[in-house]
């Protein structure tokens, strides 16, 4: 069962980052720790200037028409004293190593009975190494989930990407991509009428706009920059 909309979370957790400037203190949550270094003496602030809490959208004026209503929003770790509810098990590999976590979902409705959606959920881990294990661990995970395979057109999406679907054939279905760019991992899949390919249609275009959109925020946040990639301009078929 999917969860219900935290519209007010989204705008609360928009107010805390606008406020910091896009930089934030961070730390681990239950039930695992962020691993430190100990001989490490730089503030928690200067070590982790972009959480995954800025990589994903957090507002609608980032989405494109129809899927630009907020329908949840949480995070991973102490972020400007919010301390969130977003959970990664030490027991799953993919968790290894992780510092902060993010997921925002926007649709065409506030409810998840119903619509169009897509969800994003992004990592962030302590180096490229850490996420790139990361990264096979969830690509394994999807891997086993999915029905079949999506072969993404020429363009950049991250330093490492894989798409599937859970549906065979050109039906209505969940869309998955998961990319890595640098030290953050990020997974979006999409409910969409627009991810319906039909013939001369290059492919699932809602998932592959998002994943462009995606892939520039955690190369802005890698660079220090305020994560400003947006999709509104992108309008959806269907």
């Amino acid at each position: 069962m999917r969860l219900k909309p935290l519209a007010i979370t989204v705008v609360g957790l928009s107010m805390a980052l606008s406020a910091c400037g896009g930089s934030a203190t961070r730390g681990g949550d239950e039930p695992k720790q962020p691993e430190q270094s100990a001989s490490s003496s730089a503030p928690e602030a200067d070590r982790h200037l972009a959480p995954a809490a800025i990589v994903v959208p957090l507002l609608p004026g980032h989405m494109p028409e129809p899927l630009k209503k907020p329908r949840k929003n949480e995070h991973y770790g102490d972020l400007q004293g919010m301390k969130g509810t977003l959970q990664c098990p030490a027991s799953e590999k993919r968790c290894e190593a992780v510092v902060t976590g993010a997921i925002a979902e926007f649709g065409t409705d506030m409810f998840d009975d119903g619509g169009d959606y897509a969800n994003f959920e992004v990592w962030e881990y302590r180096t490229p190494v850490s996420a790139q294990g990361g990264y096979d661990a969830w690509k394994k995970e999807l891997g086993a989930e999915a029905k079949g395979s999506l072969t993404m057109p020429d363009g950049r999406f991250g330093e490492q990407h894989s798409a599937t679907t859970s549906v065979k054939g050109d039906k209505m279905g969940e869309r998955t991509l998961l990319v890595r760019q640098a030290k953050y991992v990020g997974v979006i899949r999409t409910y969409s009428r627009a991810d319906i390919v039909d013939d001369g249609k290059p492919g699932p275009t809602a998932l592959i706009e998002l994943g462009k959109m995606l892939v520039e925020r955690m190369n802005q946040a890698e660079l220090e920059q305020g994560p400003t990639a947006s999709a509104a301009h992108v309008k959806l078929p269907g």
